[in-house]
């Protein structure tokens, strides 16, 4: 029954890659069957399904400094990987701890002193013990093998600037709430977690860095990961950003929310197929939509979906049959309507919604059809809202 062992954890992590543990098993299965290869592939697939696990990388670096110890270069490299997969991750700790120990081990301690450069640049749990070490560092060995003396100072007073800088203390205060479990597991997670996870990815957003914010949204996921609308966060977050890494990472993010932890969550593969089609890519969108359709049959959205897009495909494929104009005019009415202030706002749903209706049906540009569609969804929010104020008032 061995034999089948391997398929059993092929299986069981195609839908729970986020349980590291696992990966870890397989790893030392295919170790102790003296199967290097197959350990090897187990490792790079466990760490490319998650990337901030600490406990994975420490045990795939313990595993490279046993079977590549003379190779000392491969061996750093591996451990530049992991601080570059997940070095920001706020308990990242014991990798740091790891390879500043490697380092020290071969009296490398110039390396030692260049970890410890980045470490203290970075907010960490263990922020102040690390800051510690640091200082034994130095003072316990000469300074010539250490760095050089104005390398030194200069660094001493970046430390010193660092200990006071207001956003590494409120980043370690916020983590330091009860965000009781930043592991993946399948039982829901309690409502002040939710909102503790929420507001703590505000916060990050609000200080404007990019790369720390990316990571704390990719730890927020491992947790959060049978949650929609932390994906769709994510998304949004990202396409507020500019860059060439920006379209792939969100092609990303949605193939990993749709075809791992959310089969069958209509609005996350819906907006999935827009995104594929906005950008150029009809074929992949249409896929999508009829991968949804057979795990969430008989919905009329996803029919309609369908239908819009295959109709949008084939007008790029021959002349279109309509009257271009026509179409300009007739959003220019709505349009006229929909920007007159004296109007019901239950009115202007009516026509908004008319309006999504219209381009869903003719328009060939998804980009209208998706600005149609945030115009009607902010009209319909606002008429609940001015609803809920109109109840009040009769109490």
């Amino acid at each position: 029954m061995i034999w089948k062992l391997p398929r059993s954890y092929d299986a069981f992590l195609s839908h729970y890659p986020y349980c590291y543990g696992y990966w870890r098993k397989y790893a030392d299965y295919e170790k102790r069957k003296g199967n290097k290869k197959k350990c090897e592939e187990v490792f790079e697939r466990g760490l490319k399904a998650i990337p901030l696990s600490v406990d994975l990388w420490i045990h795939y670096l313990n595993y490279v400094k046993s079977t590549r110890q003379e190779d000392e270069e491969y061996v750093r490299s591996q451990f530049d990987r992991a601080i570059s997969a997940c070095g920001l991750e706020f308990r990242s700790d014991r990798l740091w701890d790891s390879y500043i120990k490697w380092e020290s081990e071969g009296k490398r301690l110039q390396r030692v002193t260049s970890i410890f450069d980045k470490l203290l640049a970075t907010p960490t749990q263990g922020y102040t013990a690390h800051f510690e070490s640091f200082q034994e560092h130095i003072t316990t060995n000469p300074p010539n093998k250490v760095l050089e003396v104005d390398e030194f100072l200069a660094l001493r007073k970046e430390v010193k600037n660092l200990l006071k800088h207001e956003t590494t203390e409120a980043s370690v205060d916020s983590d330091a709430r009860p965000i009781k479990r930043p592991y993946f597991h399948v039982k829901p997670l309690e409502r002040c977690q939710l909102k503790n996870w929420q507001d703590y990815l505000d916060f990050e957003i609000q200080q404007g860095d990019k790369t720390r914010t990316i990571v704390l949204f990719e730890r927020c996921l491992i947790a959060c990961a049978l949650y929609e609308e932390f994906w769709l966060k994510f998304i949004h977050y990202l396409d507020t950003l500019e860059g060439d890494d920006i379209i792939p990472k969100i092609k990303d993010v949605y193939e990993r929310a749709c075809t791992i932890h959310h089969l069958k969550k209509p609005n996350l593969h819906l907006q999935w197929a827009i995104f594929e089609e906005t950008h150029q890519n009809a074929n992949r969108a249409a896929e999508i939509l009829v991968n949804l359709e057979k795990c969430v049959p008989n919905l009329i959205q996803i029919a309609n979906r369908r239908i819009s897009l295959e109709r949008r495909r084939a007008t790029m494929k021959m002349l279109s049959t309509k009257d271009d104009v026509t179409e300009k005019e007739i959003i220019e009415i709505l349009d006229s309507f929909l920007e007159k202030e004296n109007v019901e706002v239950e009115q202007k749903v009516l026509f908004a919604q008319r309006k999504l209706e219209y381009l869903e049906d003719f328009s060939s540009d998804i980009e209208s059809v998706q600005k149609a569609s945030d115009e009607y969804q902010k009209i319909l929010k606002l008429t609940k809202d001015t609803n809920l104020k109109r109840k009040d008032a009769k109490r």
